[in-house]
């Protein structure tokens, strides 16, 4: 790639992501304003926690999705987009089996949970929010392999149209009078709609791949490359999440809900 190629390809993924983190930015803060509106501390405090156990549980999907942030952008300079697609399938499909697995966890321990806790409606808002556990696959990989492929109006693109969804759905449920339970299935619904959308991007776009002739041969097997790049990373995903969702957790089971709010 020559200089002024690199220079329009940094320029242009800049404006991109630029306007996302600006959209992101105005819709979060109007998307907060009226979750505590309609809310109210005590039942954004319940929200709250419920999520901060969906956090944690996405932990256990793993981190597949490294791969494709480090290498995907060298498979498709070095003509690998056939080795590229099969990394993304490979990633997908390990993520989302975890997912599921992951999110039945979360759903049989529910009751549980909200017992420890002394929150009933922990046991009504976990199963469906196990959905975020099982679309995250989804949306990781596809923004990963999207990012990798310079395929920046689709990244900032995808991500714009998820945060204004989501404030639209809580302007929406809060005009409607509606509570917890309903706010639970707009989230998993979204997430939903979000991942699985999200994941049919870079399928289509990687549909026809194939690794070019002359293109240089691929030492080992894709699945332990993948493996012995992610494990070492897996520790710091590990307390990432736990840093951002544990807390809360604990604070949860120390304070009162309307604190926590």
């Amino acid at each position: 790639m020559k200089r002024g190629e690199i220079a329009h390809s940094v320029s242009r993924g800049a404006f991109y992501l630029a306007i996302e983190k600006v959209v992101a930015l105005v819709s979060g803060l109007l998307y907060f304003a009226l979750l505590l509106r309609w809310l109210g501390p005590t039942k954004y405090g319940i929200m709250t926690l419920a999520l901060s156990f969906v956090g944690l549980a996405t932990m256990a999907n793993g981190n597949a999705e490294v791969y494709l942030e480090r290498y995907a952008a060298q498979y498709q300079a070095q003509g690998l987009l056939g080795t590229l697609r099969r990394a993304h399938l490979l990633a997908l499909s390990v993520k989302t089996l975890l997912g599921i697995v992951a999110a039945l966890v979360l759903v049989a321990l529910a009751p549980s949970i909200a017992h420890q806790f002394d929150i009933p409606e922990l046991a009504t808002l976990l199963p469906p929010l196990g959905a975020l556990v099982l679309t995250d696959g989804f949306a990781t990989t596809a923004r990963a392999t999207l990012y990798g492929l310079q395929s920046f109006r689709w990244v900032s693109g995808l991500a714009i149209v998820f945060h204004v969804a989501k404030t639209i759905m809580v302007g929406a449920l809060w005009g409607a009078h509606q509570g917890l339970p309903q706010l639970a299935i707009g989230l998993a619904a979204l997430s939903l709609v979000q991942g699985v959308g999200a994941s049919l991007v870079p399928l289509a776009l990687l549909r026809h791949a194939r690794d070019r002739e002359g293109a240089p041969a691929r030492s080992g097997d894709l699945a332990r490359e993948m493996a012995g790049y992610c494990v070492p990373l897996l520790g710091a995903r590990a307390a990432f999440l736990s840093g951002q969702n544990l807390s809360k957790v604990v604070l949860g089971k120390l304070f009162g809900l309307a604190d926590l709010g």
